[in-house]
């Protein structure tokens, strides 16, 4: 027997497929709301970096609303890397219910954090490491002491904690900590998680301002090969490639006849190609760089070099016109301009 749908039946049927229908339009509708907001949100961070101070103070204040404490605390966060204390204050009254990190971005933003241990007290170790966001967003606002307190207590009771690592030893190199201090930190940082991209890009950094020319090289190849596309990667090897010409002709001696594949192929392509160029050898640089465009089409620093190149062959115009194609997009764009 089929029971037969009384009038009452499709009634509260079709009241309910209106209900649910009219509920995945408004989640549409805030799904959108919250992907514009990232978006304004990430270019307003861009504009910080560049400069662009009250540029990015006006897109901050277009964002739309949303009821999301973690892009709420995000946007005060831009607001108080401009320096626009009111705007804070506003935008935290709207957080709701705060979890264990978001109720430490608020002691942040709102004063001071605790001291070290006391800023993670009662936190089990495995949810430690997500506590080290907090002491990221100390060292973006410029409060290093407190960034610096606040990661080694996380990486102490988290020690695989990446994040924690990283912003320990920039939040002591901010603090000028003696070149023998960062080293040790870094060295400790390697043994730990020492197949991390970013690790190896710090070290690189600080072996570079210490004067250990090869060192720097290798380590910031080991950081591109991570992640090639990373902002910064590719532009922090070619910074160190050019500190110490004849530490770089050895270097290029070794790699050059080796083999490798995947994004350990592309990177050594490029060291390559950025030592002919130093070495004033363009076209022979061109070789190696032009095939890369089809990996690396995104990359400010390789159209650069490959407008440099041309222009020094004599292609006037197409170096002209590539250099127009190469904006910039972050702050480790700026030097190359």
């Amino acid at each position: 027997v089929v029971a037969r749908h009384t009038a009452d039946d499709l009634k509260h049927e079709k009241e309910e497929a209106q209900e649910r229908a009219k509920q995945e339009k408004a989640m549409r509708a805030q799904e959108a709301r919250l992907k514009a907001s990232e978006k304004m949100l990430a270019r307003a961070s861009q504009l910080i970096s560049l400069g662009e101070r009250e540029k990015a103070k006006k897109l901050l204040a277009m964002i739309p609303s949303v009821e999301n404490n973690g892009m709420i605390i995000s946007i005060a966060m831009q607001f108080a890397r401009v320096g626009a204390k009111r705007e804070v204050m506003k935008m935290l009254r709207n957080v709701k219910k705060p979890n264990v990190s978001e109720a430490l971005s608020l002691k942040l933003l709102r004063g001071k954090l605790p001291r070290g241990a006391k800023a993670i007290r009662g936190v089990p170790p495995k949810a430690a490491c997500g506590l080290a966001m907090v002491a990221a967003q100390a060292l973006d606002l410029k409060r290093y002491a407190e960034a610096e307190s606040l990661s080694q207590a996380i990486r102490k009771t988290s020690p695989g904690c990446v994040l924690a690592w990283e912003t320990e030893i920039r939040s002591l190199s901010e603090l000028k900590a003696p070149n023998k201090t960062l080293k040790a930190r870094v060295e400790a940082a390697l043994k730990v998680v020492g197949n991390t991209g970013s690790i190896h890009q710090i070290a690189s950094e600080i072996y570079r301002s210490s004067g250990e020319s090869l060192r720097s090289i290798e380590e910031a190849v080991l950081a591109a090969r991570a992640n090639p596309k990373e902002p910064g990667r590719l532009e922090g090897l070619a910074r160190v490639m050019s500190e110490d010409p004849a530490v770089l002709l050895s270097y290029l001696e070794k790699i050059i006849k080796q083999e490798f594949k995947g994004n350990a192929a592309f990177v050594r392509d490029f060291a390559i190609g950025i030592a002919y160029h130093l070495a004033h050898r363009y076209g022979e640089s061109q070789k190696y760089l032009l095939p890369l465009e089809r990996v690396f089409r995104s990359t400010p620093i390789l159209k650069v070099y490959l407008a440099l190149n041309e222009f020094n062959l004599g292609a006037k115009k197409q170096a002209a016109k590539r250099l127009k194609k190469a904006r910039v997009k972050t702050e480790h764009d700026i030097e190359l301009y």
